[in-house]
C-alpha cells in the first residue's frame, strides 16, 4: 500500500491540500474542477519558478484511490493565517513580512509562457458559460 493523505492544511477555491507523507504534500482538487487543471498547474508552476520565483518543488502528479493529485515538497513552518489568528499582535508584523514578499514577487520578471491576465479571466468566464448553457455563450460571443 502506497502513501496515504494525511491531515487537511490548506483550502482553496479550487483544491484541498494535504500531508503527503513526511516531507510532502498533496493538492486535490474539487470535483467540480476539470481534470486538464492539475496538468496545467505543474506547467505554470514550472514556469514561475524558471522566472526566478521560489515555489515548492519536486512536482508531479500522482493517483490514489482513482484521484489524480499534485505532489510538491511540503514547506515547513506554521501558516502565516493561523500564527496572525493566534496572535494579533504578531498578526501586524506578519502583515508586513507577506506585503514584503509579494513586493519581491511583483519584481520577478515574467515569462512570455504565462498566459496574460485578460486570457485567463476570458478563459474563466467561457468555462463558467459553458457550464450554464447557450444563453450564457450567447451573451459572451
Amino acid at each position: 500500500m502506497g502513501v496515504q493523505l494525511g491531515e487537511e492544511i490548506g483550502r482553496g477555491v479550487r483544491s484541498v491540500v494535504y500531508g503527503f507523507g513526511s516531507d510532502e504534500v498533496a493538492k486535490v482538487p474539487n470535483a467540480d474542477v476539470p481534470a486538464a487543471w492539475l496538468a496545467e498547474e505543474v506547467r505554470l508552476t514550472d514556469i514561475v519558478e524558471s522566472c526566478g520565483a521560489v515555489v515548492p518543488r519536486r512536482r508531479r502528479i500522482e493517483t490514489v484511490d482513482g484521484v489524480e493529485m499534485m505532489i510538491t515538497e511540503r514547506i515547513a513552518g506554521a501558516s502565516m493565517l493561523l500564527r496572525a489568528l493566534a496572535d494579533p499582535v504578531e498578526a501586524h508584523e506578519l502583515g508586513q513580512r507577506l506585503a514584503h514578499i509579494q513586493l519581491e514577487l511583483t519584481a520577478v520578471p515574467v515569462s512570455f509562457a504565462l498566459p496574460s491576465q485578460h486570457d485567463r479571466l476570458a478563459s474563466k468566464i467561457r468555462r463558467t458559460a459553458m457550464r450554464h448553457g447557450d444563453e450564457w455563450m450567447a451573451a459572451i460571443d
